[in-house]
């Protein structure tokens, strides 16, 4: 029987690919103070990690942002872990 990933990889690599999908699908954007800037070439994520390429469409400069996302559960008193339900 295949062995399944665990919860963080499954995790991770789902961001990882909600990620790709929105830089692609949004095509030219803005970044404030940066410029608009559009993605240039594929994306080639390893498992958690991966460079993006982004062109600054002003003077064509290439950029590249390393992503890693990296995903555990939250600890008790974390934001966002209070029960749902109580006051």
């Amino acid at each position: 029987m295949p062995r399944r990933a665990s919860n963080e990889v499954l995790l991770a690599g789902i961001l990882l690919a909600r990620i790709e999908r929105w830089l692609e699908q949004e095509g030219v954007f803005h970044v404030a103070g940066f410029g608009d800037v559009a993605l240039a070439g594929e994306l080639d994520w390893e498992p958690g990690a991966g460079p993006v390429y982004l062109r600054r469409l002003a003077d064509g400069q290439l950029w590249r942002a390393d992503i890693t996302i990296t995903a555990r559960q939250a600890e008790p008193g974390e934001p966002g872990t209070h029960q749902q339900g109580t006051a």
